[in-house]
């Protein structure tokens, strides 16, 4: 009898134990890290969705700025000042002329925008990774297609967009050579 009442303590013991004991959770895997081609393709599936034409309004660039590099947020930043003193000045003057930047995809080799991106390869060059796009614009026979590259850096643990190699070669862009030498161009 002593040894049942033993075995009775023993296993109450073992309960109240295993009732006061931390719950271990099981182990939350680590987030893997977006590679440079997965960053790209969701950016440009961003600025698809956005539809920017000309500079981006305050709306579309609170939505790109965290996608951007402080350098390339500060080029935007920079044209967007230059393009209001420009819309004051052509206002003043009486000028009935399209202020600049207002339209045309500045995002996109061609004028009119790219309606599909498709990121498709990354290559490291120096402190950058340039990621090759795979664009369109168009349907059956006027569909038109051509490459741009989207040129990232890192930060910390993402890849933020720093610039765009205009690939497309047209005679009428809404840019010349990348993103960043045409947010420069003042005219």
């Amino acid at each position: 009898m002593c040894n049942a009442l033993r075995c009775a303590l023993a296993a109450t013991l073992v309960i109240l134990l295993a009732a006061c004991a931390p719950r271990i959770e099981p182990r939350a895997q680590p987030q893997a890290v977006p590679t440079a081609v997965e960053t790209a393709q969701s950016i440009f599936d961003q600025i698809t969705t956005l539809h920017v034409d000309g500079l981006p309004s305050d709306e579309q660039m609170g939505v790109l700025a965290p996608l951007l590099t402080t350098e390339l947020r500060q080029a935007l930043e920079a044209a967007r000042d230059w393009q209001r003193s420009e819309i004051e000045r052509m206002q003043r003057a009486g000028s009935e002329d399209k202020p600049p930047f207002v339209e045309g995809d500045l995002f996109s080799s061609l004028f009119e925008g790219a309606q599909s991106a498709r990121a498709v390869s990354s290559q490291p060059d120096q402190d950058r990774i340039v990621v090759t796009l795979d664009r369109s614009y168009g349907e059956g026979a006027d569909r038109v297609q051509w490459q741009d590259r989207a040129v990232l850096k890192r930060v910390g643990d993402a890849y933020l967009l720093d610039d765009i190699e205009y690939g497309g070669d047209w005679t009428f862009q809404a840019g010349t050579s990348t993103l960043r030498k045409t947010l420069g161009q003042r005219e």
